[in-house]
C-alpha cells in the first residue's frame, strides 16, 4: 500500500447532533450527543495532523442547529465543540508535531516555541492519571486528569 504524494483537503467534516430534529440531516439513530461531538471534532483534527498528509480541513458549518458549532434555536449558544476547537487551535497553532503513538492511549507530542505540548486520549475510559500543567479539552486548567475519551493537553517547558 503506497501513500499518495498529493496533499489531502477534507472539504466537509461534522456530526449530526442528538435531539436537534428537524435540523439534523439524518435520523436520530446516526446522531451523537454533544460531548461525543466535541470529542470527535478534536480527535479528527489531531488524527489528520498525525498523517502529515492533510493540508486543510473545513468544518461544515459554524452556525447550524443540527450539526454546527453554534446553535441558534434559542439565542446564540456556542456548543462545547466550539470551545474545544478554539482551544485546540490556540494550543497547537504553529506547533510542530514531534512524535505520536496510537495504542490503547493515543499520545501526541508537539513543540511550540520553548514549550512541549503533549496530547492524550483513549477510545474508552482508563485509570491512567497524568499530572502537571494540564488542560481539559475546553481549556480549563487542572493539576491532574484521568485519560479518557476527551482530549487532555499537558504543557511543559
Amino acid at each position: 500500500l503506497s501513500r499518495s504524494k498529493n496533499r489531502i483537503i477534507i472539504s466537509e467534516l461534522n456530526w449530526p447532533i442528538s435531539n436537534t430534529a428537524p435540523y439534523a440531516p439524518t435520523s436520530e439513530y446516526e446522531c451523537v450527543d454533544e460531548q461525543s461531538y466535541a470529542n470527535f471534532l478534536v480527535r479528527s483534527y489531531l488524527l489528520a495532523i498525525a498523517t502529515g498528509m492533510v493540508e486543510t480541513i473545513f468544518w461544515h458549518q459554524l452556525v447550524a442547529n443540527g450539526y454546527g458549532l453554534i446553535d441558534v434555536r434559542e439565542g446564540v449558544r456556542k456548543r462545547d465543540a466550539f470551545y474545544a476547537f478554539k482551544f485546540m487551535v490556540a494550543m497547537l497553532q504553529n506547533a510542530k508535531l514531534l512524535e505520536y503513538h496510537f495504542d490503547r492511549v493515543y499520545t501526541m507530542k508537539f513543540q511550540k516555541q520553548d514549550k512541549i505540548i503533549e496530547v492524550f486520549w483513549a477510545k474508552e475510559p482508563t485509570n491512567i492519571v497524568i499530572e502537571g500543567k494540564i488542560y481539559d479539552q475546553l481549556g480549563n486548567e487542572k493539576q491532574r486528569a484521568t485519560i479518557g475519551e476527551s482530549v487532555i493537553y499537558k504543557e511543559s517547558i
